[in-house]
C-alpha cells in the first residue's frame, strides 16, 4: 500500500472549528476544479455514514463510495477514517484518516493520512501524483475557509 500525509496547521481555534459545518459543501469547496465532483449523497463523519460522489472525466462518470468506520471527537480533537467500499481509477483499497486537532490556543491542526492501493505496482506510482495533489490542493483553502468560517461565527 501506498502512504502519504499532508499537515496544515491554521489560524483557528478548536472551539470554533467545531461551530463550522462539515458538510457536503465544505467538501465540494475544498474539491479541486479537474476533475468536476458531484456529492449525491453526504451522510457525515459518525461511524457507519457514507459519502458517495461521482467523478467526471470528460464524458466519463465514475463513481466513489467511502464509508466512515472510525470516528472519534474530545475536547482534544475529531478524528474519523473514510475508506473506500467503491473506488474508481484502478484504486483497490483506500482509506483516509482526517484529523482535526487542537494545536494551540488558538491553532488547529489538520492531517491527512492517506493509505491506497491500485490494482498493480505501476498504476500505484501513476496515480500519486494526483491524489496527492487532490489533497495537498486544500492547504491554501484550509487557511481561507477556517479564517473566513470563524470570522463570520464570532
Amino acid at each position: 500500500m501506498k502512504q502519504f500525509r499532508i499537515e496544515t496547521v491554521v489560524s483557528c481555534s478548536y472551539q470554533e472549528f467545531r461551530r463550522i459545518p462539515l458538510n457536503a459543501d465544505l467538501l465540494l469547496r475544498l474539491s479541486p476544479p479537474f476533475p468536476k465532483v458531484k456529492i449525491p449523497r453526504y451522510d457525515g463523519f459518525a461511524l457507519g455514514d457514507e459519502l458517495h460522489l461521482e467523478i467526471q472525466l470528460g464524458p466519463i462518470k465514475m463513481p466513489w463510495i467511502s464509508v466512515i468506520t472510525h470516528s472519534h471527537q474530545d475536547e482534544q480533537g475529531l478524528d474519523f477514517i473514510d475508506e473506500g467500499k467503491t473506488l474508481p481509477l484502478g484504486l483497490s483499497a483506500w482509506k483516509h484518516h482526517h484529523f482535526f486537532l487542537k494545536a494551540g490556543e488558538h491553532q488547529l491542526r489538520i492531517v491527512d493520512q492517506v493509505s491506497y492501493q491500485a490494482k498493480n505496482q505501476i498504476l500505484e506510482m501513476l496515480l500519486f501524483p494526483s491524489l496527492f495533489g487532490l489533497l495537498f490542493y486544500r492547504k491554501p483553502f484550509y487557511h481561507q475557509i477556517f479564517k473566513h468560517e470563524t470570522k463570520l461565527n464570532t
